[in-house]
């Protein structure tokens, strides 16, 4: 049905789209002192997460797929694995934040009001990875974006090399 260069093309941009729309919803739930507003910014963070994992799961296939075709430079594949990796890691770590807040809630524990904030101040932060991770991975495919002049493509036809 998909192969993997489909798959991940269609859940990579669940993690950038749902840390971005968390963070929007966050800062309207700290700012209006609404927890039921932040607990959704929470959940949306976790699906974001899940988002993360699912691309990195769909990213090797897609990386088999695209160096075949010949596509693209070997180093920007990398410095986009590279990105994708560290980006993961810090949604793992920050929807395992989000979980322990709302299970905390859900046992009627209080936490500190600061905990919503920092919990902003650290999706902003990771926001930054997410940026590098998504124009990273535009490179492979959208040279256009590049700063630098790009390479002749490597798959040309013979008619194009003449």
């Amino acid at each position: 049905m998909f192969n993997a260069a489909q798959l991940h093309l269609l859940v990579n941009h669940l993690p950038i789209i749902g840390l971005l729309l968390g963070i929007l919803i966050l800062t309207l739930g700290v700012f209006s002192k609404n927890q039921t507003v932040s607990n959704v910014a929470l959940g949306v963070f976790i699906f974001a997460a899940i988002g993360a994992f699912l691309s990195m799961r769909s990213g090797e296939g897609a990386e088999d797929i695209v160096k075949q075709l010949k596509v693209t430079q070997k180093g920007v594949i990398h410095e986009h694995e590279e990105s994708a990796e560290l980006f993961s890691w810090l949604m793992a770590a920050h929807a395992l934040t989000c979980l322990v807040v709302l299970i905390s809630q859900y046992r009627k524990k209080k936490l500190p009001e600061i905990s919503n904030l920092l919990i902003l101040i650290g999706s902003v932060f990771i926001m930054y990875f997410a940026a590098d991770t998504g124009h990273t991975g535009g490179l492979i495919r959208h040279p256009e974006i590049s700063n630098s002049p790009q390479t002749e493509v490597q798959n040309q036809t013979e008619t194009e090399k003449e």
